[in-house]
Formats: C-alpha cells, sequence, structure tokens
C-alpha cells in the first residue's frame, strides 16, 4: 500500500559488508554515470533490477525502491558474506579506476558510520587487471518490515568509502540504500510471503455518514465524529450482532486483501482488551470471493452518552486484529471507535431523544416553585423537574412611603424582601414643630430679638424684640503734644460698631526749649568740645558740639643730678611744663660712695696728744 504519510529515516545499523566472488548475474543494474576524473566508485544492484539507482550526484549515489520491488529467499552462504537464509539485497561497488590495487590497500570504509574497516579486507575483493570491487549484502526480515511501516519509517544504510585516504571525516563518497517497506514483497519457493499490503485492512461506516474515518496511520485507524452526527433506532438482529433494540454504529471492517479465506480462519482479534475472538467466528464474516469482512455493532445508549459527557470521556472502542497471526499483544492494525457524547443526536420513529444533564437548580422563592434544569448534552433542548414548593413571604420593617410632616400626616408599609408584595399598611401621624431658639442680641446698628426656627419643615418666627443701642462706649484718651509732635484731647467711641461719638482734637506740638551746652577747653591729652545746644525736654541736639584736638605736651627738661659719696644722682628726664605729666623719666643713680685715704697715727709726746690711725674720703673730706 502506498503510504502518504513523511517517511522518517531508520539508520539501522548493520555491519554486513561481506564479499562475493561468484560473477555478476545476468540481470544486474550499472550505474551510468561518467567518471571523468576517475576518483569515484560506480555501483551495481546484484540482486533485484526493480532497485532504482540514483547517481546524478556522484559523491552521494542513493538506491532507493521506487516502486514495489520483490525480493527472492537466498541461502546462507558465509563465504560471500550472507550469513543465514533469508532475503537480501546485494550491491556491487566498484573502485576508482583510477586507483591500483596497491592504493586500495589503504582505502577505509564504514557503514553508518561504525568502525572503520579496510576496503581490501573484504573478501570479495578483486585484483585483476580490469577492476577492483566488493559487493556489500543487506538484509531485510518481516519483522524489521512490519516495526519500520507500523512507526511510518524507512530502512536505511549508508556506506562511506575514503577513497582519498585523507580521513573518513573528510571528502567521502557515499552509497546509500534506502528501503521503502510499504513497497516491498518477499517470495519464498515461487509463493509470496509478505507483501506490504497483506497486513493492512479498510474500514467503512455504514450507520451514520458523519462519522469521519482517519487512516493516514494505516497501523491504527481512527471513526470519529468530528461534526454533529445523528444515529437512528435499530431493530435487534443477533445475526449480525446487534443484541438489543438500541442506538448503534456500526463500521465494517475489510480483511487485507492480501489475505485468503483459509488465512483468516486462523486471524484473532479483541476489543477494549478483551478476550481473543476469531475474526471467522464472527456471525457477519464473509467469505466472498471479492471481499473478507465483518460488522463490528457498538451500542449508543442514553446512559453511556450522560455517563461519559458526565466526565468528559468519549465513548472509545479499541478492535486489534492480529493478521499476522503473531499475538493479539503485539504488532496489530487497531480500528478505534470514538465517539464524542456531545455531538450525538439520537432519533426514534422519527422524533428527537434527548440526553440531558443535571443543570442549575433553582431555588424556590415566595412566587415561584423551586426546581431542576436539565440540559441535552448536545442541542439547546432543556426542560425543568424536580419542582419545589414555594415558601413564605419574609416580611420586611416598616417601609416609610410618605414621611410625616409638621402639620400633615404620612404612610407606611410592610413588604416581602423577596418578592416585594405588599403585606401591610399603616398611617403616620404629623408630628407638630419642633423649634430650635436662638436669642439675637441687640447691636449698635441691628434690633435684638428671638428666633424659633422648626427643625424639620424651616418655619421660621421672631419675638421678643430688643431696641438696638451702643452696648459698649470706650474713652479715648488725651495724648499730651510733645516738641516735635501733635496731641489729641479726650474723645469717646462705640468699642462694638467702632462709631466715633466724641472726635479727639489735636493740640499743636510745643516745640523745644533750648539749653546751651557749654564749651570745653582741651587739654595736652584730651580733646575739647564747642559750644551747642539741645532742648531741655525732649533732649534733642538742636547745635552738636564739635570736638577740638587735645592741645599736646610742654616739654621741660628736668636736668640730670651726679650722685656723691653717699647721696643718689639723677638722669636728665622731661615733664609738661603745663599738665606736669613726666614725658621722660628720670631715673635713680647709685651713691658713688666714699674713696678712703688712710690718716696716719701720731704717737703722742710728753708733752702733745698723739692720734690714732684713721681714715677720711679723699672727695668729700
Amino acid at each position: 500500500m502506498q503510504r502518504t504519510a513523511t517517511k522518517k529515516v531508520l539508520s539501522v545499523m548493520m555491519a554486513i559488508l561481506m564479499m562475493l566472488t561468484a560473477v555478476l548475474p545476468a540481470s544486474a543494474v550499472v550505474a551510468s554515470a561518467i567518471n571523468d576524473d576517475k576518483t569515484l566508485a560506480t555501483v551495481e544492484v546484484i540482486t533485484n533490477p526493480g532497485l532504482a539507482i540514483d547517481d546524478e550526484n556522484e559523491a552521494k549515489v542513493r538506491i532507493t525502491n521506487e516502486s514495489k520491488v520483490t525480493l527472492d529467499w537466498y541461502p546462507a552462504d558465509t563465504s560471500i558474506g550472507r550469513y543465514q537464509d533469508g532475503w537480501w539485497v546485494g550491491i556491487k561497488i566498484n573502485a576508482p579506476a583510477s586507483l591500483s590495487a596497491e592504493e586500495l590497500k589503504n582505502v577505509k570504509y564504514n557503514t553508518n558510520g561504525g568502525a572503520e574497516k579496510s576496503f581490501w579486507a573484504n573478501k570479495d575483493s578483486k585484483d585483476s587487471d580490469e577492476t577492483h570491487f566488493i559487493t556489500c549484502w543487506v538484509p531485510l526480515t518481516t519483522a524489521s518490515l512490519n516495526k519500520a511501516i507500523s512507526e511510518g519509517l524507512v530502512l536505511n544504510w549508508v556506506y562511506a568509502f575514503d577513497w582519498q585516504n585523507n580521513g573518513l571525516d573528510n571528502d567521502v563518497q557515499t552509497v546509500s540504500i534506502s528501503i521503502d517497506p510499504s513497497k516491498v514483497v518477499l517470495k519464498k519457493d515461487g509463493s509470496v510471503v509478505y507483501d506490504a499490503d497483506t497486513f493492512i485492512g479498510s474500514a467503512e461506516v455504514i450507520t451514520d455518514p458523519g462519522l469521519a474515518i482517519d487512516d493516514s496511520n494505516k497501523a491504527e485507524i481512527n471513526i470519529t465524529n468530528e461534526s454533529e452526527v445523528t444515529l437512528d433506532w435499530y431493530p435487534a438482529d443477533t445475526s449480525i450482532g446487534r443484541y438489543q433494540d438500541g442506538w448503534w454504529v456500526g463500521v465494517k471492517i475489510n480483511a487485507p486483501k492480501g489475505l485468503t479465506a483459509s488465512d483468516l480462519k486462523d486471524v484473532k482479534y479483541t476489543v477494549n482488551g478483551s478476550a481473543e475472538r476469531s475474526f471467522w467466528a464472527n456471525k457477519d464474516s464473509k467469505d466472498d470471493a471479492d471481499a473478507h469482512y465483518i460488522t463490528c455493532w457498538v451500542p449508543v445508549t442514553e446512559e453511556y452518552l450522560k455517563l461519559f459527557a458526565e466526565k468528559g470521556y468519549k465513548l472509545t472502542y479499541r478492535y486489534n486484529f492480529d493478521w499476522k497471526k503473531n499475538g493479539t499483544n503485539s504488532d496489530v492494525q487497531s480500528f478505534v471507535i470514538s465517539i464524542d457524547p456531545t455531538k450525538v443526536l439520537l432519533k426514534k420513529d422519527g422524533q428527537d431523544v434527548h440526553v440531558c444533564l443535571k443543570g442549575q437548580t433553582v431555588d424556590p422563592t415566595c412566587t415561584a416553585e423551586g426546581y431542576t434544569e436539565y440540559n441535552c448534552i448536545s442541542c439547546d433542548y432543556s426542560y425543568k423537574a424536580d419542582f419545589v414548593a414555594k415558601v413564605n413571604h419574609t416580611p420586611s420593617n416598616w417601609i416609610v412611603d410618605k414621611a410625616s410632616g409638621c402639620l400633615t400626616g404620612g404612610t407606611k408599609h410592610i413588604e416581602c424582601t423577596v418578592c416585594h408584595e405588599i403585606l401591610d399598611t399603616a398611617d403616620i401621624p404629623a408630628t407638630g414643630h419642633t423649634f430650635e431658639v436662638v436669642v439675637v442680641k441687640p447691636t449698635c446698628t441691628v434690633d435684638g430679638y428671638t428666633m424659633h426656627t422648626c427643625q424639620t419643615c424651616g418655619y421660621v418666627f421672631y419675638d421678643n424684640i430688643v431696641k438696638k443701642s451702643h452696648q459698649n462706649i470706650v474713652v479715648d484718651k488725651a495724648v499730651e503734644p510733645t516738641c516735635t509732635e501733635t496731641g489729641l484731647t479726650e474723645g469717646e467711641h462705640c468699642a462694638a460698631c467702632g462709631e466715633v461719638l466724641v472726635k479727639q482734637e489735636v493740640i499743636d506740638a510745643t516745640g523745644h526749649t533750648e539749653v546751651i551746652d557749654e564749651a570745653k577747653a582741651p587739654t595736652c591729652t584730651e580733646t575739647g568740645l564747642t559750644e551747642g545746644k539741645h532742648c531741655s525736654v525732649c533732649g534733642e541736639i538742636l547745635v552738636k558740639q564739635e570736638i577740638v584736638d587735645a592741645a599736646g605736651h610742654t616739654e621741660v627738661i628736668d636736668e640730670a643730678k651726679a650722685p656723691t659719696c653717699t647721696e643718689t644722682g639723677l638722669t636728665e628726664g622731661k615733664h609738661c611744663s603745663v599738665c606736669g605729666e613726666i614725658l621722660v623719666k628720670q631715673d635713680v643713680i647709685d651713691a658713688t660712695g666714699h674713696t678712703e685715704v688712710i690718716d696716719e697715727a701720731k704717737a703722742p709726746t710728753c708733752t702733745e696728744t698723739g692720734l690714732t690711725e684713721g681714715k677720711h674720703c679723699s672727695v668729700c673730706g
């Protein structure tokens, strides 16, 4: 079967590079690329002419099965690298013609980035004058093909050759083999053992065209109601699996085209993981020349729809078919029927059958019953049920409709706080005036009075009028005039309103009373003053006294006095002859002291007195 999904690359790490000594079969396909520089290899397919070689880019040669290919069974031959019986793809890689056998001994290659291998160590390497080549064998198994199909993958092997001997990380030629498992047929002894289409069934909806089939992943086909679907009522028909009257979704599952009636007798399937069932035991299994199928009936009940809608789930039925007869727990094709309960409309005898879930609950009031609303899960239909009797009114406090006035009455009522129905009414008597009394005292300009104001309606009246008069007369004291400022006579005014009752008259200023300030003669050290004048009353200076400079000292020399033997002397000094102030002080000079001279003694005689030795001053005697 042609796969529409984009295929991913499955890198299967298989280090299978074996040697082949046999001569190429006549059916071999040879690459048509021209190696002008003789540095790139050419590639040939050995095993199957249906494989295509794309060598437009000679540095990256690709071998693919663009159309369906059939692979035959090969016996094991370890001498050329086929290590077991099986299905194999063989390719021959011819070394560049420019390389000698000696040069090829250093050439390395790897498979899928694996360990390096020696070109010349390959058992099938050829050393002749014409060509040097190796043969690479790739194994295929039903298990690897089935796994790749179920996962939407492509089997891929990449061989990298370092013809220039500069390392496999640089400037290599790659040869890739890509096998699309959906385009493979395996044969053994002339019989088809595996066909990609052999194990893929298909589905058809037989009850409602609104159900959609998504078979983009052949391994799991989904049948869903992405949009709204209508299910009709079906009578029971046990012969085809409808065991009771009701609403049913019917899906026809067609067995893979490649399976015969005999093949299907051993096929098992399960429903939602239940016990295995036999495909052929299904009551609606058909064994026609053209097709084999069974019909799967899924019951849709109101209870199921309600339960799954409440939980937000889908009604899901998974049918797993073991077309390959290798156990229904592995490698199965699944058909999944998923029903969104919120998109299902039920009909019976031409009438809509609504599946409703409990919705909003409305409490009873004093005017209406309570109830529960039930809403259809798939349309706007709803109904009310589970009614609860009305409750009693809840009376309010008195509510004033019209307030009473001082002279007029009002009205009031009691109502239900829920529905506002009037439960009782009453009159409100007039209140009479409620006065606030304010006494306003008379002023100098306004009469006094008592004001009565109603606090409710604002009515006002006045009484107790008191005539206006000056309430606080103040004497304005006289102000005596001064030498320079005028004075005022005594007056009167009202302290409350400020009105002048007796005006104060201005009294002229008295003028200054002059007194002479005598002049002062200057001295030697002090300044003098000129004659001036001032007012004896206010003390203001009328004529300012000017300062006369000091006269200065009149010097007189005090003569020096020489000291004597017994008396001190004085140095020369100076003093002022006017004020007697000493200007240069006379310092005391110490007395010089006596200058002794010895007076010799005189011996007395008989007739004259004698003298003792004496002394006298030679200066002062």
